[in-house]
């Protein structure tokens, strides 16, 4: 997981400002020089990210493990205060499905940093690929993914989004849904059935659903 933050944080500082070299996660292989590397660093080269023939990297790779390091060990998003409301709605998200797939808490295994190891995570994902049906399709492959599949996105945090975005939300992975229920119609695939009994709840669990949703 560390390795894919820090490809991820270096193909963005790439994207902004022209890093020349993103960290690949190799290990224990041997480099251009004779040098090891381990989590695509090679050993006793200073900072260069698998740098090879880079003198200057523009992002230093104690730069990048150290934002890697500041974000592994931030706490995750706290949800908002229990309610009754919330109560019910958690009961109806159960029963029409939801978390087949927005599985409330996985947990860690073993980890180095004892902090992270074998803990419980109330992420509400189950971080798997499925298939959300025609009206989410963009028709393009990534990897072993089909168009019409996404990772199901993890609901902590949800309550804190329109603090940063000026009070919107944008929703999905494109942005188009501004609401959680209009995020929810917009399920298909594997996702309908859960879709249909959302549809057939009546007005006080569709509320106590969304209310519990938006608290995460």
């Amino acid at each position: 997981v560390g390795m894919r933050i820090a490809v991820g944080l270096a193909v963005a500082e790439l994207l902004r400002a022209g890093v020349v070299r993103v960290p690949q996660p190799r290990r224990h292989r041997p480099c251009e020089t004779g040098a090891h590397v381990r989590d695509g660093l090679p050993h006793g080269h200073g900072d260069g990210v698998g740098a090879g023939h880079v003198v200057d990297p523009e992002v230093p790779a104690s730069t990048v493990f150290a934002v890697v390091t500041y974000l592994r060990l931030l706490a995750p998003p706290a949800p908002g205060e229990a309610t009754a409301e919330r109560e019910q709605g958690s009961v109806v998200f159960v029963n029409a499905g939801c978390a087949a797939c927005h599985t409330p808490v996985l947990h860690t295994g073993n980890a180095i940093v004892p902090a992270l190891a074998n803990k419980p995570v109330t992420l509400y994902s189950d971080l798997l690929l499925h298939d959300m049906g025609d009206a989410l399709a963009d028709h393009r492959p990534d990897g072993q993914a089909s168009g019409r599949e996404w990772r199901t996105t993890p609901l902590w945090g949800l309550r804190l989004i329109r603090q940063f975005l000026n009070g919107e939300a944008f929703l999905l992975h494109d942005g188009r849904a501004r609401t959680i229920e209009e995020a929810i119609l917009l399920h298909g695939g594997e996702a309908q059935r859960s879709r249909d009994l959302f549809n057939a709840l009546n007005a006080a669990d569709r509320a106590a659903l969304l209310d519990f949703v938006g608290s995460r």
